[in-house]
């Protein structure tokens, strides 16, 4: 009874830790996009940026 008590919310655990890796991975990728969007198409540059040509 003990083991399946113990299994159960190991199970639970295990699942909640997936889903907040999942939710952190997601954050780290929306600002990932937010600062290269910011970067390269600013809106002061007129145009989206180049990184291959020299200023």
């Amino acid at each position: 009874m003990r083991d399946e008590i113990y299994d159960r919310d190991l199970q639970l655990a295990r699942h909640q830790l997936a889903r907040d890796f999942l939710l952190l991975g997601q954050a780290i990728g929306s600002a990932f996009r937010v600062l290269t969007r910011v970067q390269f198409e600013a809106p002061w540059r007129g145009e989206a940026a180049d990184c291959t040509q020299p200023r």
